[in-house]
């Protein structure tokens, strides 16, 4: 993951916007919280890997 991203640049508002628009989306379709609560815990989980940088900084 951190190297599919590393050349991006991703700032810390532009994961959480992303988050934000899956987890609107995943209430949209009525996925259940337990549930919608495991994504968004598993994608919190990647925020260090996507957000930062890139490479050459």
């Amino acid at each position: 993951m951190a190297t599919a991203h590393e050349e991006l640049a991703i700032t810390d508002a532009e994961f959480e916007i992303v988050a934000t628009h899956l987890d609107d989306a995943l209430r949209e379709f009525d996925v259940g919280d337990a549930d919608r609560e495991a994504v968004m815990e598993a994608v919190s989980g990647f925020e260090g890997d996507v957000v930062g940088p890139p490479a050459d900084e």
